[in-house]
C-alpha cells in the first residue's frame, strides 16, 4: 500500500465532495494505464460538524499501485486541484502539524483541534489557559449556540493573520496564455495602408501608403483591447506614426487575396486615433516612466491624409508583406475579432472621390452665398457628416437649387430629413456603387414622399427657446447636426431674428466621447493644439465665420460653448467682444479667469422671459448679520402675491398656443422662483 497524504483541505468542503473530486481527478490522470486503480480517501470528519467546519481539513490517500501514485503526483503539479480560491497540497511525507489519530478526541473539541492541525495555534487557541478563562464557562460548547471565538477584552495584540504559502501557478492557464503570446505577439509586416469608402461592395481607395521603404507592422496590443499599425522608425527617421484601432469600434473583418496579395479589411463604428511616436527619445530603463506621454495624438498622418481622413478613416484596407505571415481566422478569434468573412465580393478600385478638385466644387459652392444659410447648412451637413460623396452631391445641386427658389424652409426640411433617412436610426441606405443617377433617383423620390405625405402641423416653439444649430469637434472630424430646439438665453434673446448666428459648439473625442486620459499619450498638448485653434481663431461654417462668445456652467462641464458670426444691429456690429463688454463691469475679477468665466457664464445660462421690472419697484432690504460673518438670507429674496402672479401670466403666454391649453385659468402661481436679475442669481418666494 501506497500513501500520499494532502493538508490544507477548506473546512466547508464535505467529505463526500473531496472523494468525487479526487475519484474524477484520478480517472483522468489513469485513464491510458492499464487496470488503473482508484486510491482510498482516508480522513475524519467531526462527530458534530458545523457549516464551516466539517472535517480536519488532512488526510491521505491509499494506492496498490506504485505508478499509478507517480502518475497522480504528476498531475497534481499540473493542474492543481481547487476549492474556491484554496488549493490543497499533496505530500510523500506527513505533514508535521498531521495528527496521528483522532480517535480519542471528543465531539465538542472541534475549534481547539482544527487550530492544531493547522498547525498555526494563535495566542487565544492555546490548549493552556489562564485562569481567569477557567472560570468563565465555555461559550461555543453551550448548547443550542453556533460555535464562534470568544472574545477577550483583555487581549491586547492585535489578531495575528494566519500565513499561507504563495499559491502554486496555474499550469494550464500559463501554457495557454504562453500560446496566445506566441501567436498575437508577433509584428505582422504591411506592404500597403490603404483608407478609403465603401459603397455596395465597392471599396474606393482614396489614401495609400507603400510600406516597402518605411516598415510598417500590424500589432495586436498587449492590453488585449486594441489594434496598432506601425508605421516607419529607423535610424534616419526616428518619428513613428501609427493608427491605434479599438477592438470593441471594429464591425466587420475580411481577409481574402487581391491580385495574389493577402489583405485585412476593417470596418469602423467610429475613426481610429491617430498618434505620432519617437523611437529616439531618451530612456530611463523604468519601462513605466519611459512609457509616459511617449506619443502624441494627431488628427492625420500626414498633409495628404489630412485631406480625407474626416471622410474615409472609418474604411481600412491592410495588404500584407510576400515574406510576412497574414492574420487568419483561429488569429482574428482569439484577438476577439469574432468571426471573419472569408474572400468576400469585395472590388478596390481608385476612384478619387475625394480628390482636391472635387472637394474645392462642394466648397466653393457652400461658401459661395448663392444658397439661404439654411439651406447651405444642410448642404455641408451632407459633405461633412460624409453622407454623399462630392461628385454625389454636386449632381443634387440643380435640384437643391431649384427648390430653394420655390422655398427655402421646404428646401432646408426636405435636405435634413434625407441626411436622417440616409444614415438615422443606425440604418444607412445602400447605393449601386457610386453611379450618381443613382442618388439623384433617390432624392427625387425622397421629394415626392414629403409631398404625398400628409402635411403634420408644426409644434410651436416657446419664446424662451430657440432653433439651435450645432457643431460637433471630434479629433479628426467637424459634424454638422440640427436644428435642434433649445432653451435660449438673455443674450439670444436681446436680439430676434439673428438666432442662426448663434452656433452651439463641442468638443468630443469620437463618437461623442470624452477625450478619456491616456498614460502613454500627451492629450494635454493635442487639446491645446487642435481645439486651441478652434477656441483663438474662427470656424467657417457656410459663407460666415463664427467666433468665440462664452459659454454657460453646465456646457462648460460637456466642453461645449456657444459662437456668433457677426451682424449688423441698429447700426452697430454686433460680434463677441461687443456682446461680452455690455455684460457688465468685471475689474473685479479680471485677473481670475475661473471667476470671471463664471461671472460671465450667468448670461449664458437657459433660462425662461417673464417680464420686466423698473428699477423703482425694487425694494432693498438690509442683510441680517451676525458679527458680520454670516448672511441669514444670502440668495433669497421675497415677491409679493401680485407679482407673482404676473411673473406666472407671462411665462404661461410665452408657450406656445398648443401648450397653453394645459394651464388652467386663474391657476395659482407657484409660491417660489430662481430668477437671475441684474446679474445676481437667486431664489425669491411668494409672501403671502
Amino acid at each position: 500500500m501506497y500513501i500520499l497524504y494532502f493538508h490544507r483541505l477548506s473546512l466547508n468542503v464535505a467529505k463526500s465532495i473531496f472523494c468525487d473530486a479526487v475519484d474524477k481527478f484520478a480517472a483522468n490522470a489513469l485513464a491510458e494505464a492499464t487496470n488503473p486503480s482508484r486510491p482510498l480517501v482516508n480522513m475524519e470528519v467531526l462527530n458534530n460538524p458545523t457549516l464551516n467546519k466539517k472535517h480536519f481539513g488532512h488526510g491521505s490517500l491509499h494506492f496498490t499501485d506504485e505508478k499509478a501514485m507517480e502518475i497522480f503526483m504528476a498531475k497534481i503539479k499540473a493542474e492543481p486541484m481547487m476549492f474556491g480560491t484554496e488549493t490543497v497540497m499533496f505530500s510523500l511525507d506527513k505533514p508535521a502539524g498531521m495528527m496521528e489519530s483522532h480517535s480519542g478526541q471528543s465531539s465538542s473539541s472541534t475549534s481547539g483541534v482544527t487550530s492544531n492541525s493547522s498547525g498555526n495555534s494563535s495566542p487565544q487557541s492555546s490548549t493552556t489557559s489562564s485562569p481567569r478563562s477557567k472560570s468563565r464557562p465555555d461559550v461555543s460548547s453551550a448548547p443550542g449556540r453556533p460555535n464562534r471565538h470568544v472574545m477577550n477584552l483583555n487581549r491586547v495584540k492585535g489578531h495575528q493573520f494566519e500565513k499561507r504559502e504563495a499559491r502554486p501557478p496555474n499550469i494550464k492557464y500559463l501554457r495557454k496564455l504562453h500560446h496566445r503570446l506566441s501567436i498575437l505577439g508577433q509584428h505582422l509586416r504591411l506592404e500597403t495602408l490603404e483608407f478609403g469608402i465603401l459603397r455596395n461592395w465597392n471599396f474606393s481607395v482614396e489614401y495609400s501608403r507603400s510600406l516597402i521603404d518605411e516598415t510598417g507592422y500590424f500589432i495586436f496590443e498587449d492590453d488585449e483591447k486594441s489594434l496598432r499599425i506601425d508605421i516607419g522608425g529607423s535610424h534616419q527617421d526616428s518619428t513613428q506614426p501609427s493608427v491605434a484601432i479599438a477592438i470593441q469600434t471594429i464591425e466587420y473583418v475580411a481577409l481574402g487575396t487581391d491580385s495574389g496579395k493577402r489583405y485585412m479589411f476593417l470596418s469602423l463604428s467610429q475613426n481610429p486615433h491617430f498618434e505620432l511616436g519617437n523611437i529616439a527619445r531618451p530612456i530611463t530603463g523604468n519601462g513605466r516612466v519611459d512609457a509616459r506621454r511617449s506619443r502624441d495624438r494627431l488628427s492625420a498622418l500626414d498633409e495628404r491624409h489630412a485631406r480625407i481622413a474626416p471622410y474615409t478613416s472609418r474604411w481600412i484596407k491592410l495588404t500584407f508583406h510576400v515574406d510576412s505571415p497574414a492574420p487568419n481566422v483561429e488569429i482574428c478569434k482569439m484577438a476577439g475579432l469574432g468571426e471573419p468573412a472569408v474572400d468576400p465580393p469585395l472590388s478596390f478600385s481608385k476612384l478619387d472621390m475625394y480628390s482636391p478638385q472635387n472637394i474645392a466644387a462642394v466648397e466653393n459652392w457652400i461658401q459661395g452665398g448663392s444658397l439661404d444659410w439654411e439651406v447651405a447648412f444642410q448642404v455641408e451637413a451632407l459633405f461633412r457628416n460624409g453622407v454623399l460623396v462630392p461628385t454625389e452631391i454636386m449632381a443634387i445641386k440643380p435640384i437643391i437649387e431649384a427648390l430653394t427658389k420655390e422655398s427655402k424652409d421646404r428646401a432646408a426640411d426636405a435636405l435634413r430629413t434625407f441626411i436622417a433617412e440616409l444614415q438615422g436610426a443606425g440604418v444607412r441606405k445602400n447605393f449601386n456603387d457610386f453611379e450618381n443617377k443613382n442618388v439623384v433617383d433617390e432624392f427625387n423620390a425622397h421629394l415626392l414622399r414629403i409631398a404625398q405625405a400628409m402635411p403634420l402641423e408644426r409644434i410651436g416653439v416657446s419664446k424662451s427657446d430657440f432653433m439651435c444649430y450645432h457643431v460637433k469637434i471630434t479629433p479628426t472630424a467637424v459634424h454638422l447636426t440640427g436644428p435642434l430646439e433649445e432653451q435660449s438665453n438673455r443674450v439670444i434673446r436681446r436680439y430676434p431674428g439673428y438666432e442662426t448666428h448663434f452656433i452651439r459648439v463641442a468638443f468630443t473625442d469620437e463618437a461623442d466621447e470624452k477625450t478619456r486620459f491616456d498614460y502613454e499619450v500627451d492629450t494635454m498638448a493635442f487639446t491645446q493644439k487642435r481645439v486651441g485653434q478652434f477656441l483663438k481663431n474662427h470656424i467657417l461654417l457656410c459663407d460666415r465665420r463664427y467666433e468665440l462668445l462664452g459659454y454657460s456652467q453646465s456646457g462648460f462641464r460637456e466642453n461645449a460653448c456657444f459662437y456668433i458670426a457677426p451682424f449688423e444691429w441698429e447700426g452697430q456690429t454686433i460680434d463677441g467682444e461687443y456682446i461680452r463688454q455690455s455684460l457688465g463691469n468685471f475689474d473685479r475679477v479680471i485677473d481670475s479667469p475661473s471667476r470671471y468665466g463664471a461671472r460671465m457664464s450667468q448670461a449664458f445660462s437657459a433660462t425662461t422671459p417673464s417680464i420686466v421690472l423698473k428699477e423703482s419697484e425694487i425694494k432693498q432690504i438690509p442683510e441680517l448679520e451676525r458679527s458680520r460673518k454670516r448672511l441669514f438670507s444670502d440668495g433669497c429674496a421675497t415677491i409679493s402675491r401680485e407679482l407673482a402672479k404676473d411673473v406666472w401670466d407671462s411665462m404661461s403666454k410665452g408657450l406656445p398656443e398648443n401648450r397653453q391649453a394645459s394651464h388652467q385659468k386663474n391657476e395659482q402661481p407657484p409660491s417660489a422662483f430662481q430668477i437671475r436679475i441684474g446679474g445676481w442669481s437667486l431664489e425669491i418666494s411668494r409672501a403671502d
